[in-house]
């Protein structure tokens, strides 16, 4: 999980599989005010969802990042067309 601390507070980005043989990934995000007990904003749900069928990111997101500017948050990442690989399964496309 890629954590950042931004004004005291610690942001979590845990890359989750989805609970399949399919190997997809979303990414969540928890916030912790101690690094020791961590809360997620959006229960069960993705904070970066995968993207639309057919488009770059419709399988996989993981490698995310953040980066501060001024008073933004920017939350960027990478994602794929194929699957995390769980138990030699074929790439999705």
């Amino acid at each position: 999980m890629q954590v950042y601390v931004h004004e005291g507070i610690s942001f979590g980005l845990p890359s989750m599989l989805e609970n399949d043989v399919r190997g997809d990934a979303e990414v969540h995000l928890v916030t912790s005010r101690d690094g020791r007990r961590w809360q997620r904003l959006f229960p069960r749900e993705a904070f970066i969802p995968k993207g639309p069928k057919g488009e770059w990111d419709d399988t996989i997101i993981w490698w995310p990042s953040l980066i501060t500017h001024g008073d933004k948050m920017l939350f960027y990442y990478g994602g794929a067309r194929y699957r995390h690989n769980v138990n030699g399964l074929p790439p999705a496309i």
